[in-house]
């Protein structure tokens, strides 16, 4: 089992994804067939065990979450317990969904820039993407964020493959409209795609490497349990440098680390998928 990390020491950078299931998807089990989202006693418990595990994370730089509810008693929770150390940027699907996506960033980095990323789908999918400097100021990276669409039918697979060419494209976009020629790009998020999947393909065609399997040699064999009761591995923190500015990731872990990556922990139930963390060394290359 890998150690947990220490604190971080300016040439570090660590980042964490989870998709924390919006109470508004979490159908309670039993003969009442209700939804968690009308249960504030369960969904408001159910949201400090998430806050307690990443406040037991020794030091994150960035969470990356997905499936944020935006609920008023949510979020002035997720304020009130962790607004102090982090800066809460978040962004809510388009229409009439009442999820999306949250970026905790941690207030000892400095926010550069922010871009939303509206994918005008029947999806209603977005993106979040931050541009960062660390606490010394030297060093800078991208960190975006996404929750690509499930895949029920046919008819899916194509607006999936839109949505993670409008992810990669608006980076680049933004990479070349600031002139950020020389800056390492992370992308987190639920894809919704094992390795094999042609959107993994195309984040991979597209400069992206897994952080997890360059650390551990492969994929986690199971990040999340869908409503069908599978058990699939579709969280991802990838990572592309450019120019002579180079990162590395150090460690690569699913968080509780207690559990083996090969099965469901059936024991967790604060969200239907597991956190992965990965520590960068941010170091420049020659």
């Amino acid at each position: 089992m890998a150690e947990k990390p220490a604190e971080s020491n300016g040439n570090i950078f660590r980042c964490a994804t989870f998709n924390i299931l919006a109470p508004c998807y979490n159908r309670l089990r039993g003969w009442w067939s209700a939804w968690e989202s009308s249960k504030p006693n369960l969904y408001m418990r159910r949201s400090q065990s998430i806050i307690d595990m990443l406040k037991e994370q020794p030091h994150l730089d960035a969470i990356c979450l997905q499936e944020f509810w935006f609920n008023h008693d949510v979020e002035d929770l997720f304020e009130s317990k962790l607004g102090d150390k982090y800066r809460i940027l978040k962004l809510k699907r388009q229409g009439y969904k009442m999820d999306g996506l949250a970026i905790l960033l941690h207030r000892s980095a400095s926010l550069l820039g922010v871009q939303s990323f509206n994918f005008d789908d029947y999806g209603n999918r977005v993106a979040l993407l931050l541009h960062i400097a660390l606490p010394d100021q030297d060093k800078q990276v991208i960190l975006a964020t996404t929750h690509i669409s499930y895949c029920h039918n046919i008819l899916d697979e194509y607006v999936r493959m839109s949505q993670v060419k409008k992810v990669v494209s608006g980076i680049d976009k933004f990479l070349k409209q600031k002139e950020l020629h020389s800056i390492p790009v992370i992308l987190t998020g639920d894809f919704n795609s094992p390795e094999t999947n042609p959107v993994y393909q195309f984040v991979k065609g597209s400069g992206f490497a897994s952080s997890y399997k360059v650390v551990n040699g492969r994929e986690a064999g199971v990040t999340h349990k869908d409503h069908r009761g599978r058990e699939l591995s579709v969280d991802y923190i990838f990572y592309r440098n450019s120019g002579s500015c180079a990162i590395s990731p150090k460690s690569s872990i699913m968080l509780p680390q207690q559990y083996n990556d090969q099965v469901w922990p059936e024991e967790f139930t604060i969200s239907d998928h597991r956190m992965i963390m990965t520590e960068f060394d941010m170091g420049k290359s020659e």
